[in-house]
């Protein structure tokens, strides 16, 4: 059987982009090393909907935006060493700043190495809260964005309150 010359381009091509796209790194294999340290697992009908040498983001397939919701995960790694592991969670309700709709939500990243975080050297635990603020100020709509920084008992009682039941430790 005899390949037609476009056929087989564009079969040797597809081969090639194949090998050049990087692979997801750190995934559902390493849910039993997420759960020695408290991070949740990766869900198995999550999706990659971003990927470089450097990091992988999954989406839970499942989103109701009107509903809080565990809304990704996102995996960074460096030289092929998990770096992080960030749990990114919205509350369903949405704030207006400066004139644009912005999510309130709440992010639990796990440093496995030492980082630099807003002047903090962090290794392990770090939570961060996005929510509204105060009111702007004339001619522009909205309140400011706050970003809090929360302990685990803080985040587990904010994700409570959003009707979510993870814990961290």
């Amino acid at each position: 059987m005899q390949m037609k010359p476009f056929l087989l381009v564009l079969f040797f091509t597809s081969i090639i982009m194949s090998c050049n796209s990087p692979k997801p790194k750190f995934g559902k294999e390493y849910n039993d090393r997420r759960t020695k340290y408290g991070v949740q697992i990766l869900p198995d009908d999550w999706k990659v909907i971003s990927i470089t040498d450097e990091f992988v983001i999954w989406k839970n397939p499942a989103l109701d935006k009107e509903k809080a919701t565990f809304f990704s995960k996102t995996v960074s790694y460096e030289k092929g060493e998990w770096d992080y592991d960030e749990d990114l969670f919205y509350s369903g309700k949405k704030f207006r700043s400066f004139n644009h709709d912005i999510a309130e939500c709440l992010s639990a990243v796990y440093y496995f190495k030492p980082k630099i975080i807003r002047s903090e050297k962090v290794k392990g635990w770090y939570f961060m809260y996005t929510g509204p603020g105060e009111e702007i100020g004339e001619g522009i709509e909205g309140v400011s964005s706050v970003d809090i920084k929360m302990n685990a008992q803080q985040a587990d009682s904010t994700l409570r309150s959003w009707g979510l039941n993870y814990h961290y430790k």
